[in-house]
């Protein structure tokens, strides 16, 4: 007897298929498909099409389009309808993207209520050029509530007159949610005066754990004259961190922009880390982060461990999830048992 399938199932199974949609025969493409099909969420049924319209030969990609499309347009509530029209919008180019984005506009500016409006314009930011593009920003600047304002901004940071650039850091300055900080300063950092930079500097510095040497990299790529020495300090801030999780994560995100030496020492350490935390799920999440960074010897023995925390995941949604993360590292002759082990998770609970 199968359990039937939940959204939440289908989200996640949509986000394996995308893992996996590159590597796909033309049978596995039809099995995707079938999922696809027999989703009963509509925007998971649009999300799970879009991404495998690049599985598909050429001439059927307008049509697989035009299915998600279909989808997408059947979402009543506007919020649900930005979600599901925008990884569509990501995957098209020229005049369909364009048209698109307009219909994103049109449902984000029918959303209710500042956090989620907010939250449908960065989508939009996303794919939206022109005209579209602008009135995306005037939305934004209309937002009421001045945390989801400042939020939804940072996704148009480069369009920002300087006076609201100016207003956004003072905001920075004086907001109690450390997150919101980091990303008006990791948004910003490429539009900031030299004063500015060293108010950004003295709050990045004051931000707690994981977000201080997050912000502090991000001021580094934005300050090419300084970088070496504020990735060097963001470095130092990330292994003190107490809680494997947090030092695997952050290290690994740091390790990638790192010169050569630091590099390797970062990555090292991150994968030491890695190996320390407890949750399956969460121990394979770095690891699968980790392997697209790592050198032989070491990015074998990672994987290796990646696979075995996969397959000690209780659920078999996340472990199918997981799984589907791995396979493009998998050595081709193995890929497809694992490809295999995915498809029957979610064919189970079709």
């Amino acid at each position: 007897m199968t359990t039937p399938t939940q959204p939440a199932d289908e989200f996640a199974c949509s986000r394996a298929l995308d893992a996996l949609a590159g590597l796909l025969d033309a049978e596995g493409v039809a099995r995707a498909l079938r999922l696809a099909h027999g989703m009963r969420d509509a925007g998971a049924r649009a999300r799970t099409l879009a991404v495998l319209a690049r599985a598909v030969p050429s001439h059927d990609r307008p049509v697989i389009f035009e299915e998600a499309l279909a989808a997408a347009r059947s979402i009543g509530d506007p919020w649900r309808r930005v979600r599901a029209l925008t990884p569509i919008g990501m995957r098209l180019r020229g005049e369909g993207r364009a048209a698109i984005a307009g219909e994103i506009l049109e449902a984000a500016l029918r959303v209710e209520g500042d956090w989620l409006r907010g939250r449908a314009l960065s989508l939009l930011a996303n794919i939206a050029d022109g005209e579209i593009r602008r009135k995306g920003l005037a939305a934004a600047l209309a937002l009421g509530a001045p945390s989801e304002r400042a939020s939804a901004l940072c996704a148009y940071a480069g369009d920002l007159p300087a006076q609201e650039v100016e207003r956004l850091m003072a905001q920075a300055e004086k907001t109690g949610d450390e997150w919101l900080r980091q990303t008006l300063l990791t948004s910003l950092a490429g539009r900031l005066t030299p004063a500015e930079i060293e108010g950004a500097l003295g709050m990045a510095r004051r931000q707690p754990g994981a977000l201080r040497a997050l912000t502090l990299a991000e001021l580094a790529r934005a300050i090419p004259m300084r970088g070496p020495e504020l990735l060097e300090e963001a470095l130092a801030s990330a292994r003190t961190l107490d809680r494997p999780f947090d030092r695997a994560e952050t290290l690994t995100a740091l390790g990638s922009s790192a010169a050569a030496g630091a590099r390797e020492a970062a990555l090292a350490e991150a994968h030491a880390a890695a190996r320390r935390v407890s949750d399956a799920s969460m121990r394979a999440m770095l690891l699968v982060g980790l392997l697209g960074l790592l050198q032989e010897p070491a990015k074998g023995e990672a994987l290796a461990e990646a696979v075995a925390a996969a397959r000690n995941i209780g659920d078999p949604i996340l472990q199918a999830e997981s799984l589907s993360g791995l396979v493009t590292h998998i050595a081709e002759g193995e890929r497809g048992a694992v490809i295999e082990e995915v498809f029957r998770v979610f064919e189970d609970r079709a």
